[in-house]
């Protein structure tokens, strides 16, 4: 029995060098999104088997091996989708000014730091309320991240995540049979969100803003007479911004243009990804006024991915 006790004391520091070594480490090619996808879909499934089996009074050695191993393999899945996620999101924040897309971010990032300490994620995946919003950013990041490289648009998987965490929700609330009322009014209050713009507030992962620039024209896909100052209105202006993804992705941005904060157009974009340096795109305007011009690159859901800006005249 000592020699148990000492064993159990030291497990949650194996697991906490794994935890670390799997979130450094992780390989994050394009070839394991399929993987990614199941375990963070999977996710709401295994935690309702875990919390059926810790309500299962029984100390027979089978059925505690049945909880231990629900609970470990509800943490994998959690810390799996977690891990994947996060330098993707990263990434297409760090250029970004929009507070929102630091502070999902920063969720995501703690929530990770939550399943590295076995104690503590397996008191907060019991808990009704803890639990069920680990599993919640564990499932909507995972997806949104990893379903544009399964072929599916940024605005397909924004609209599948938000619909699979919704349902996810007031499952795990009817099989614990805790908070259902509660549960169901977060699931509506997440796809309203949605439908209200809040998209905006989420990073465009995989997709990553590289550089962005105004110039006069365009020649051999290369910005000439770029500048974000000009003394007189040009015939014409040309927004060119080039966009990171992922090998064997495909999606629809947009460029959105304003004058002086006002609507001036938008132009639809078509992206490909794999290449290192990112995929190169431009929109023009014509008859360009005195101003400051803003153009933005957008997914078709509203995700902000970068902007760039040209004051026109004096």
């Amino acid at each position: 029995m000592e020699y148990y006790g000492r064993v159990r004391r030291i497990l949650p520091w194996i697991s906490l060098g794994l935890g670390i070594f799997s979130a450094i480490y992780m390989d994050r090619r394009p070839e394991r999104a399929p993987i990614i996808a199941i375990a963070a879909a999977a996710g709401w499934l295994l935690l309702s088997i875990a919390s059926v089996l810790q309500s299962i009074r029984s100390k027979a050695l089978v059925a505690r091996a049945a909880k231990w191993g629900a609970a470990l393999g509800s943490q994998s899945l959690v810390q799996m989708s977690l891990f994947f996620a996060v330098p993707f999101f990263y990434k297409a924040t760090r250029a970004s000014s929009i507070l929102g897309h630091w502070v999902f971010v920063g969720i995501i990032c703690v929530a990770g730091l939550i399943t590295l300490w076995t104690p503590l994620s397996d008191a907060a995946m019991r808990h009704p309320i803890f639990g069920a919003a680990l599993q919640g950013i564990a499932t909507f990041a995972g997806l949104v991240c990893v379903l544009p490289l399964l072929g599916f648009s940024t605005h397909d998987a924004l609209w599948i995540a938000t619909g699979w965490t919704a349902a996810g929700l007031p499952l795990l609330a009817l099989v614990r049979r805790k908070g259902r009322l509660a549960a169901l009014a977060v699931a509506v209050a997440l796809v309203v969100g949605m439908l209200e713009g809040g998209a905006r507030f989420i990073p465009p992962a995989p997709l990553r803003f590289v550089e962005g620039q105004m110039g006069t024209r365009v020649t051999e896909r290369r910005i000439i007479g770029a500048g974000t100052s000009f003394p007189s209105p040009p015939e014409q202006l040309i927004c060119y911004t080039v966009i990171a993804a992922p090998r064997g992705l495909q999606d629809h941005l947009r460029h959105v243009w304003r004058q002086n904060g006002a609507w001036r157009g938008e132009i639809p974009l078509e992206i490909r990804g794999g290449r290192p340096q990112g995929f190169r795109t431009w929109s023009t305007v014509r008859n360009v006024a005195p101003g400051k011009w803003t153009c933005t690159v957008e997914t078709e859901s509203g995700q902000r991915l970068g902007r760039v800006t040209a004051h026109v005249g004096s």
